[in-house]
């Protein structure tokens, strides 16, 4: 089971939550939500409880009873009315033939209720060709479907998609708030050195704390401190040369790819939400918006299924995360284009 599908809604997601509630009690549901938020923030969660809530029989204002039929097929992953589409291997894209069966799962008639709910995450793994086909279907769905889409936040999904769709921004946690629910999920007390280490693992995922639990006790945990403290040390001399390129490299080579692309591209995010509005026009921050474009042509190829040279891709992986420390440009080596 996913990191994000541990649980009902976040706390931090209360007020989107009871939002969602409100209009599904007043029959203003629109028939297809785009659900938007970082990984590992628990937005799979909100939208498989709202899936739930869809469902059940009870029909409880504050979500599914849990106790009635439909909900018994939910927990056992059996109900007929209910689809999740997502990719067939993780970090891999949602092909057209995942979205075919999709189609013909909202043109059938439901087979336990009244209500049918259609499930796909992560959005963004959508090929064009899949988000293409799936149009039709998101502008006449069948009668009593739900069509709810699960998206990174600020994804450039097509136009087409997104007009489509009632948007449900999911926000960030405060980090108060995410550290006592990591605190809570690993089971530790309130004390000193517990709050460290959730601090620490959140300090890796900042407002993704389901990550955070995904990796506490991974084998790539310490590479990606390891990393985080690079940049970090980079950042605070706003140097890097090629020594620091070779030494990043040897630091990325202990890591898998998806996961050093994802923290790379993480880590220069938080770098640029960092910087005052008038830096934003500096070349450093020209250098690091140029880096988050290279890194995310990179992730767009590991999820079409490319599989590019490993020690080139940490090179162009490498490159693109010291590009605003560097006075080169963030490209890679040559031969690393996804």
């Amino acid at each position: 089971m996913a990191a994000d599908s541990l649980e009902g809604p976040m706390p931090w997601h209360e007020s989107a939550w009871n939002s969602a509630l409100r209009a599904l009690e007043a029959g203003r549901q629109h028939h297809a939500l785009l659900i938007e938020g970082l990984p590992g923030s628990g937005r799979g969660a909100f939208a498989e409880a709202l899936a739930r809530r869809v469902l059940c029989d009870a029909g409880q204002a504050v979500g599914a009873c849990g106790d009635c039929k439909s909900c018994e097929l939910m927990r056992a992953g059996s109900h007929p009315d209910y689809l999740l589409v997502g990719p067939e291997e993780e970090g891999k894209a949602i092909g057209i033939n995942a979205v075919r069966s999709a189609m013909g799962f909202i043109n059938v008639t439901a087979s336990f209720g009244a209500r049918k709910v259609l499930l796909i995450q992560p959005a963004e793994r959508l090929t064009t060709a899949a988000a293409n086909a799936f149009l039709k279907s998101l502008e006449e769905p069948a009668v009593g479907t739900l069509i709810l889409l699960v998206a990174a936040r600020g994804h450039p999904l097509p136009a087409t998609i997104r007009s489509r769709c009632q948007r449900v921004r999911l926000p960030e946690p405060e980090p108060a708030v995410a550290a006592a629910w990591l605190q809570q999920r690993l089971g530790h007390d309130k004390s000193a050195a517990d709050s460290a280490t959730a601090e620490q693992l959140l300090a890796l995922f900042p407002g993704r704390p389901l990550l955070a639990l995904r990796h506490s006790e991974g084998d790539e945990r310490p590479a990606l401190a390891a990393l985080r403290e690079f940049f970090l040390r980079c950042a605070g001399s706003g140097q890097a040369g090629s020594l620091e390129r070779l030494r990043g490299e040897q630091i990325a080579a202990s890591l898998a790819p998806d996961a050093l692309i994802d923290m790379a591209g993480q880590l220069l995010a938080h770098w640029l939400r960092g910087q005052r509005a008038g830096d934003l026009r500096a070349p450093p921050a020209r250098r690091a918006f140029a880096g988050v474009d290279r890194i995310a042509a990179l992730r767009r190829a590991r999820r079409a299924g490319q599989n590019p040279n490993a020690e080139l891709l940490r090179g162009s992986v490498v490159a693109a995360l010291l590009a605003p420390f560097s006075d080169g440009d963030s490209g890679s080596r040559p031969g690393a284009r996804p």
